[in-house]
Parts: structure tokens; sequence; C-alpha cells
């Protein structure tokens, strides 16, 4: 085998061929819009020939024929990339002796082959999956192989000249080569150069940068030490203020529950006072006249008219008063020996002290006024029942809310005046309509909180005017806070103000059994 490769080969003109023709392709190479990357060679071997393929990523791979002759061939590949990890060469497969895939310049790469015998070569591409395949052949019969002559004489002088070529072409390459690394190493040296100079403006501008930071440091924190400064005494000032405003408050508290102390201990003093003299029956005014037929209730419902009370979202005092004014007319009308009648029935105002005249005039066992109520704080949510005190509200909440529902117009307006000033003296017969509103006002509330409509924070004490009567008891029920989002929503439902319209009922019927005297029956 090794003697028939010797003769094959024909030593080193062959070879500077081969050399030649890889000169020849490098200075060829052309531009490819693409690069295809080689996946994998392959060979296989039949009798009739031996193929070498390429696996391709891709299609539309480009190749040329360099040099073919009887015992090689040099073919180009335009636009392919040969990744490291694809085998490269070929070795005693078939026809083929040697083969060599070799990456050229840029993106061009060469196929080298020497073949055992007289050859010949296709070259096709395939698709699904993309393949560049080359198949090595037999000659035809009777034609001569390219390259191939008869003449031996003829085939001594091409070796020789291929020599001299050779060797002119190898000078040639060692000149370029100098001159390829003489360019090198003066491009290097340059490089060098511009890589000193731009080192030494990175650090002529990292040396300025790291001043200028160390001077915007150093005001940095001057500042912060001023601002620091100025806060502490900012806090300190603050703190001061607090500590005086907290003890102006406590004082003020302090005084207000002292205050309410008296005024709880004066009003629940009227109210024993009251309750002895009903005991030993010392009347010092005038017995009013035996009463006769059903009980008369007085359903007043606040607001009215150009007055809309308390407002929010979709809601108006004056709507839900009347609303539930209605509902609980209704069911007071269906009760047995109590006869409700309402101070408006649609949406008209009606002054204050005409509501309480009306009531005296219908020499009513019970007034009952309806409102909403609202608070600046969005918290204070639930249903809260009054009844009149002459010494003051029960609490500065209370007080307000009294000064708020005694705006009755600019043509009306009451304040809270003192024992004095009232319109009527205190007797047994004032002290015995406050006792008889405070047990109303118990009774409502008592079903309020059994029904968990309101929380049980005692009846309250306010001068509202419309509870100022003499002669009838009367309560005052807010029935929510329009100022509380959960209240509001509430107050907004039928449901809601049925169950409100329920308790008041209830209440009521539950304070005409246990407290009210009876009328008498019509003869």
């Amino acid at each position: 085998m090794s003697i028939r490769r010797t003769r094959i080969w024909n030593g080193p003109a062959i070879l500077a061929g081969f050399v030649f023709l890889s000169i020849l392709s490098l200075g060829l190479a052309e531009t490819v819009q693409a690069s295809i990357e080689v996946q994998r060679l392959r060979t296989g071997v039949t009798p009739e020939r031996t193929r070498i393929v390429l696996d391709l990523d891709g299609g539309g791979i480009e190749w040329s024929r360099q040099q073919v002759d009887t015992h090689g061939a040099v073919i180009k590949l335009s636009g392919v990339r040969i990744p490291s990890s694809v085998r490269r060469d070929v070795s005693d497969v078939g026809r083929i002796q040697t083969g060599e895939l070799r990456a050229g310049s840029g993106e061009d790469a060469e196929f080298l082959l020497s073949f055992f015998n007289p050859s010949r070569i296709r070259i096709f591409t395939l698709e699904g999956p993309d393949r560049w395949v080359l198949d090595v052949l037999p000659p035809k019969p009777g034609q001569s192989p390219p390259g191939s002559s008869q003449d031996p004489s003829g085939s001594q002088d091409r070796k020789k000249k291929e020599e001299q070529d050779l060797i002119a072409r190898r000078e040639a390459e060692e000149r370029a080569a100098e001159e390829r690394a003489k360019k090198r190493r003066e491009a290097e040296q340059a490089e060098e150069r511009r890589a000193e100079d731009t080192a030494a403006a990175e650090r002529a501008k990292s040396e300025r940068a790291q001043a200028e930071r160390a001077e915007a440091e150093r005001a940095d924190a001057e500042r912060a030490d001023a601002q620091r400064s100025a806060d502490r005494e900012a806090a300190q000032r603050a703190e001061d203020e607090a500590r005086e405003r907290a003890q102006a408050e406590e004082a003020r508290r302090a005084a207000e529950r002292e205050e309410e102390k008296r005024r709880q201990a004066a009003d629940e003093l009227a109210r024993i006072e009251a309750e002895k003299a009903l005991e030993r029956h010392q009347v010092t005014s005038t017995p009013e006249p035996e009463r006769r037929g059903p009980r008369v209730v007085v359903i007043d419902a606040g607001h009215g008219g150009h007055d809309p009370g308390a407002t929010a979202t979709g809601l108006r005092e004056k709507d839900v008063c009347l609303d539930v004014a209605q509902r609980l007319h209704r069911k007071l009308s269906a009760q047995p020996g109590i006869h409700p009648v309402l101070s408006r029935s649609k949406d008209v105002y009606v002054p204050l002290r005409k509501r309480m005249r009306l009531a005296e005039e219908l020499e009513a066992d019970l007034l009952v006024s309806i409102h909403v109520n609202a608070a600046p704080v969005p918290t204070a949510h639930g249903v809260e029942v009054f009844y009149l005190s002459l010494r003051g509200a029960s609490d500065e909440a209370a007080k307000e809310l009294a000064r708020s529902e005694n705006q009755a117009g600019e043509e009306e307006i009451v304040y809270e005046s003192s024992d004095d000033e009232l319109p009527f003296s205190l007797s047994l017969r004032q002290s015995d309509t406050i006792l008889r509103s405070s047990r109303a006002a118990e009774a409502v509330l008592d079903v309020f909180v059994d029904e968990k409509l309101a929380e049980n924070r005692g009846v309250r004490q306010a001068a509202f005017v419309v509870l100022k009567s003499v002669a009838v008891p009367s309560i005052l029920v807010e029935l929510g806070f329009a100022s509380s989002e959960i209240d509001r929503e509430k107050l907004k439902t039928e449901r809601h103000r049925e169950a409100l319209a329920e308790a008041m009922s209830d209440g009521l019927t539950e304070y005409f059994r246990d407290f009210a005297p009876e009328r008498g029956t019509d003869p």
C-alpha cells in the first residue's frame, strides 16, 4: 500500500501545485451576504464512488473549483464558518488518499484533496436537511482525466516549471510575511502608545473626579451638620410647644370634667327631687285636667324645605327624617290606643317653636323629633337619644349638636340659656315633664341597644329648642352620622330605615306601658 501511495502522489510537484492553488484561492476570496455554519463532515464509500458530505445549518452555499487534476483537487467554499468542534481531515477513505478542510480569510474555506488513482469529481447540494456533497468518481471510459498527458517529456518540463514557480512563490510569501509582520509590529506599537495616552488621560480624569468628589463630600458634610443642628433646634422647639399644648389641653379637659360632674350632679339632684315630690304628691302648680282618648304622639321629621340639614354623598338629612317619620307613623297607627301625628308630611320647612307648639296644642303625650347627626371626625357613628337639659348640655359634643340643630334659619336663631332666661320657671310640672322625657329616652335607647343599632352610652342631654315644652315630654333621636361612611351607607337603605322605625315604635310602646299615665276613656 505504501509503494502505491508514493507512485501516485508524484512527489514535490504535486505539493507545489497544491500550495499554488491555496495561495491563488486566498487571493480570489469573494464576499458573501450570509455565513453558513458547517455542522459535521461525513464520508461514505460504494463501488461506484467515494462521497464527502458537509451537513450545513442553511442553504445557499457557494463554491468554485480552483484546481482539479488526476491526483487531487482544491475547492473553494464561500460564506461558511467551521466551528473548532467539526472534524476537518479525511485519510485513506475509498479513492481519497488525504483530504483537509481549511478555514481561510473571513468566512471562506478550502477543501484540499489528493487521490490514490486518477479520478474525477462531482459536486452538488441537497435540501431537507441542507447538505453539500462531493463525489470522487473513476474517469469515464476512453476519456483522459483533466491534467493528464501521454508525453513523458512534457510532464518533466511541467514539473520543472512548477518547482521554479513554487520557489518564486515561497520567496514572495516570505517577503509578504515579513512585510505583514513589520506592519503588525508598527500597529502594535501605535496601539501601545494610544493605550498609554488613554491610560494617562484616564488617570488625570480620575484624579480630577476624586478631587471634585472630595470637595463635594466636604460641602455635603458641612451642609448636613448645619441641617442636623437646625433640625435639633426645630425638634426641641416643637417638643416644647407640644408639651405646652398638652398641658393646656389637659388643663382644659380637667376643667370640662369638673364642669360636667357639677352639671350631672345638679341634673341628678333635680331628678331625685322631682321623683320625691311626685311620691309625696306635693303639687305646687295647678293640676292638669284628666285627658281622654288615645295617647297622642307628635312625630317631628327634622329640617325640611330650604333647610336640608346634614348632607353627604347621596344623602340629605331632611329626606331620611321624613321617610323614617312616615314609617314610624304607620307602625304607631297600628298600635291600639296610640294616635300619631306628623309635624310635616312633605318636604316643607316648619319653624322649631311651631313644632313644639303643635305638640302642646294637641296636648300630646310625647314628642319624638327625628334627626341625622354629623361630626367633624368620620369615626363617630351610631344612634343617640337626647332629652332636655335645663342646666346645659351633658357634654361639649351635645352642646355643639344642640347649637347646630337650633339654627332654624336667619329669622330664628336660638342659643342655650341659663335657668333665669328660660321662658318658664322650674316647677313640679316641668320636673315631671323632664323626668318622663328621660324615661322615654331610656326606653327607646334600650331597644336600639338590644337591636344592635346603637352603643349603650346612656341617654344624653342638651338644650334643643324643640324639646323645651313645659307640658309635653319630648325626646330627640339622632339616627346616625352622615359624616360616617358606615352610617351613611346604612341610612341609604330601606331595610335599615325600617329597622330604626321598628325600634322606636317598640321603645315608645314600652314607655307608655311602664311609665306614662293612661288617659281616661271617653264616656
